[in-house]
């Protein structure tokens, strides 16, 4: 028995650990269990959001928040089956405390908590050695996943906030050429290479900030014009005019840069978050996604003449 909730406890704790590990620190944030709690957390909003649209705004930061508490509950329980085989012997209680009635796993769950959080042993401390050492480390351990993160967090809303500015600017070049009827062909090479190629550069930070902090992808903007899934099939028909052979070659060169940055883009979100084919056509993949941000009526009636 105590061998095996030793074993139970030091999986959950080198899960939680690893999982923690590859979402706050691998390039990619790959960690299996946290994309799977926010997936789920998306999936449910998304239920809700049919009904109550603005619902699909919490899906991120709850998100966040299911995946720090599971942190915690996990790492909370894994030390707790460590300490569980050990009570009362390992321990000394509070003269008040009869050792006997204070031997089963609450007692264990209760001593965790208290050295997770760091607050201090209170009316249990421990006798063994070997507990005395873990159970700082235990600490640490709260306490550094606590900190990593709120920096996780922190690290997030630049590039919210850079994708936002992004959406704002392609969606008030889109209307600014409804508004005067002129056209990014119609102005002169060079501004319509600082568009493109500012678009461009944009674009690719953009990817680069969901491959690197892929629950971006599910914080929900409250201005939906101003979403990528609501611009990108205005920037594939930017791409199309500005690839036009009447078009200086300087012009249709940065076109081509654009369609490829949104390529990758698309690339992108098609084999990460939509579970799409990494070879799904691009206009496919922006149909899919505004679908899957609820978007897709936004994007329609900007079709319509």
């Amino acid at each position: 028995m105590s061998s095996l909730t030793t074993l139970v406890g030091a999986i959950l704790i080198i899960a939680t650990l690893i999982d923690a590990f590859q979402t706050l620190f691998h390039p990619s944030g790959k960690g299996r269990l946290s994309r799977t709690l926010i997936y789920g957390v998306w999936k449910a909003t998304h239920l809700v959001a049919r009904r109550y649209p603005k619902a699909l705004q919490i899906a991120g930061p709850l998100g966040f928040l299911v995946t720090l508490t599971t942190w915690t509950a996990m790492l909370t329980l894994g030390w707790a089956f460590i300490y569980w085989p050990h009570l009362p012997d390992a321990f000394s209680f509070d003269p008040g405390m009869d050792p006997s009635y204070n031997a089963g796993f609450d007692t264990a769950l209760y001593f965790s908590i208290v050295s997770l959080t760091t607050v201090g042993y209170g009316d249990i401390l421990p006798n063994a050695n070997w507990i005395r050492i873990i159970a700082p480390v235990q600490a640490l351990t709260g306490f550094g996943l606590l900190t990593a993160s709120i920096t996780w967090l922190l690290s997030i809303f630049p590039a919210l906030s850079y994708r936002r500015a992004f959406a704002d600017e392609i969606l008030l070049l889109r209307n600014t050429e409804s508004e005067m009827g002129i056209s990014v062909t119609n102005l002169g090479s060079d501004t319509a290479q600082q568009i493109l190629g500012k678009a461009t550069s944009q674009l690719i930070t953009i990817r680069g900030d969901l491959i690197k902090f892929p629950i971006a992808y599910y914080f929900h903007s409250r201005d939906e014009q101003a979403e990528l899934s609501v611009i990108m099939p205005y920037l594939l028909e930017l791409v199309e005019k500005t690839s036009d052979a009447e078009c200086a070659p300087e012009v249709r060169m940065r076109a081509m840069m654009l369609r490829g940055a949104i390529e990758k883009f698309s690339t992108t979100v098609a084999s990460r978050f939509l579970g799409l084919s990494p070879s799904t056509p691009t206009d496919e993949v922006m149909e899919a996604y505004a679908r899957d941000q609820l978007q897709l009526s936004s994007v329609e009636d900007d079709k319509e003449p």
